[in-house]
């Protein structure tokens, strides 16, 4: 078995050329400030996003150093790593932050910055400086979170201003990691499930066996947006911009449909559709027939009142006459007696 120490990864990383000599010596022999230069880890192929991310940074007066990530099919007979169910590309993910964590113990009471290669930030000038200088007014923490994904953050504890106590956050695209801590990590090493990067560091913060402290809002975002993910498909490296998990409240979600789901959903939507218009045009010619039979009735209501009208007139006429006549002869008859 071999054991993971820190000469051991230093002399990986050193073999493998992943860092310049200059840097190196420059690196171990800077202990002028709390945050040592930082590191950008990057793959040799992906030089528009290491070219990105180095400007990203020197804008805000920093001086990174390159790190170019250690491929996975150089490592792969290693016998550290070998037994793990990690693919090829989370394996170099892993060496990479391993061999770079052995870097940081050499300065065991300041902290290493590390960035991969896809970050983004809407910081600018000084502004990441007094965003870390608030931590010198703090309990020392081990590790810090620039930038996180998938964290429960109403379980956060709020330290200071924007800087929170993690309840377990994912992501390792923007870190600030102390020496000490450092060399526990790798000493921890060997006593893991050899998981991915993201999940060794996030044990330390639900174990509470760490003081990890995060910003919210974060510092530094993956820019998946313009960046092509190494280790998974677009679909699942969009899920990096969910800082926190609790906060992605939704209505209720329709199920999806295939096509013709759809459109026989919609064939039914469409025949219930034209029951409702059938049911409406029979009420309206309902409606109509009530109407037309109703002025009939009227119509004919008001014809024989017309008639009857005429029948009285006509009858009163014909009785009146008959009764002046009935008079006119006894009117004659009266005169021819008398004479």
């Amino acid at each position: 078995m071999v054991v993971t120490t820190i000469p051991y990864l230093v002399e990986i990383l050193r073999k493998l050329e992943c860092i310049s000599e200059e840097d190196f010596d420059d690196y171990i022999n800077n202990s002028n400030s709390v945050f040592t230069r930082p590191f950008i880890i990057t793959l040799r192929k992906d030089k528009i996003r290491h070219e990105n991310a180095y400007k990203l940074l020197k804008s805000m007066g920093l001086n990174p150093i390159t790190f170019y990530a250690i491929e996975g099919s150089k490592i792969e007979g290693m016998r550290m790593i070998r037994d793990t169910k990690l693919k090829l590309g989370e394996k170099g993910c892993l060496m990479s932050h391993l061999c770079i964590a052995a870097l940081a113990s050499y300065h065991k009471d300041k902290y290493t910055l590390v960035f991969e290669d896809d970050i983004t930030s809407s910081l600018i000038g000084e502004s990441l400086n007094v965003n870390l200088n608030k931590l010198l007014e703090l309990p020392k923490p081990d590790l810090v979170y620039l930038g996180k994904c998938f964290e429960t953050c109403t379980s956060m504890q709020k330290i200071k201003d924007n800087i929170y106590k993690t309840f377990g956050s994912y992501c390792t695209h923007a870190l600030a990691i102390r020496g000490e801590f450092a060399a526990k990590f790798i000493g921890d090493f060997d006593k893991s499930n050899k998981e991915a990067v993201d999940n060794l560091y996030r044990r330390y913060s639900v174990d509470n066996s760490a003081l990890i402290y995060t910003y919210h809002p974060a510092l530094f975002y993956q820019d998946v947006l313009s960046t092509n993910s190494n280790l998974r498909p677009k679909a699942d490296q969009l899920g990096a911009y969910t800082e926190c998990l609790d906060c992605q409240i939704h209505p209720e979600i329709p199920k999806c449909e295939t096509f013709s789901q759809k459109e026989e959903i919609q064939y039914e939507k469409d025949s219930e559709n034209t029951k409702d218009i059938e049911h409406i045009e029979e009420a309206n010619k309902k409606n109509k027939c009530f109407g037309i039979g109703w002025l009939m009735m009227v119509i004919i209501s008001i014809v024989i009142l017309i008639v009857l009208i005429i029948i009285i007139c006509l009858s009163s006429k014909f009785y009146r006459q008959k009764y002046m006549k009935q008079v006119d002869n006894k009117n004659y008859i009266q005169k021819n007696i008398i004479n």
